[in-house]
């Protein structure tokens, strides 16, 4: 189930525990709604640790070519060839 529809069913489910006319109906809905909220945080959290793991390697990544275009730099101030 996609986030839209978690987001979906949750809201169906808050919206049949506050028209429930039994307390069974209501907490039944209830739980329903907390389950999906519960589902919709956990997938937030996991987007966010593979958001957190990509922005991480983009880091890497920078740093090695800022760190390789130190050396070729370094390099070519000393005379050296830049193809070698």
């Amino acid at each position: 189930m996609d986030l839209i529809e978690l987001h979906r069913r949750q809201q169906i489910s808050v919206g049949m525990a506050a028209a429930a006319i039994t307390p069974e109906a209501r907490s039944s809905h209830s739980r329903l709604a907390s389950g999906y909220a519960a589902r919709i945080k956990k997938h937030d959290a996991s987007a966010e640790e593979r958001f957190s793991a990509i922005r991480a390697n983009e880091q890497v990544r920078n740093w090695r070519a800022d760190h390789a275009g130190k050396l070729i730099a370094n390099e070519n101030a000393a005379g050296a060839s830049p193809t070698s």
